[in-house]
This record gives C-alpha cells, sequence and structure tokens, in this order.
C-alpha cells in the first residue's frame, strides 16, 4: 500500500513491481495482492486507457482512499475501545520519548 499512497496516479501492475523497494516479487505475486487489495476495497481498478489489444487484459489501480483518511479511520476505530478516547487520543499525540 505504500507505493500506492506514494503513487502520483494509476498504476499497472508491471509499475508497482518496480516500484516496490525490497527483494523483487514475482508478477503474479503482485498482481494477486493487488487483487486481493481490490476485492477488500484498499484499491481501486480500471482497464488501462487504450488496452484493447489481444492478450490478457492490462489493468491500473490506485489507492481507494488517501493514506491520511485511512489512518485516520484505523484511530477512530481503535478510539472506539478505549475507555477514555480523549486521553488516549493525547498520549498518542505525544512526542515519543517526550514528557509532559
Amino acid at each position: 500500500m505504500t507505493v500506492m499512497w506514494r503513487a502520483d496516479g494509476w498504476l499497472t501492475t508491471r509499475e508497482i513491481q518496480d516500484r516496490i523497494d525490497y527483494p523483487s516479487r514475482a508478477y503474479t505475486s503482485v498482481a494477486t495482492v493487488a487483487t486481493n487489495l481490490e476485492r477488500k476495497g484498499h484499491l481501486r481498478k480500471r482497464r488501462c486507457p487504450g488496452a484493447h489489444h489481444p492478450g490478457p487484459r492490462r489493468w491500473q489501480y490506485q489507492a481507494a482512499v488517501p493514506l491520511a483518511e485511512h489512518l485516520g479511520h484505523l484511530i477512530g476505530e481503535l478510539l472506539c475501545h478505549s475507555p477514555d478516547p480523549a486521553a488516549t487520543l493525547r498520549h498518542a499525540c505525544q512526542r515519543p520519548g517526550h514528557q509532559p
């Protein structure tokens, strides 16, 4: 997802594979993960413009929501489980190692 959130637009599977900054992964593995993330609602998918050629379909992917929105949703979900959401949020906003 980091690759997708850093992208400035739609990416093909090959472009995603090229941007992964850890040991290379097989194209089919990247395609499978992209398909699974799309199915779960984390990515949006569209057919590549101008991809009306014979052979397999080519898809492009984009993050379904920006990173800040995704993190905000996660934080909101976590705060719902806190007995004192305000105190939890105060602690979360403190800089690491900083004591008030």
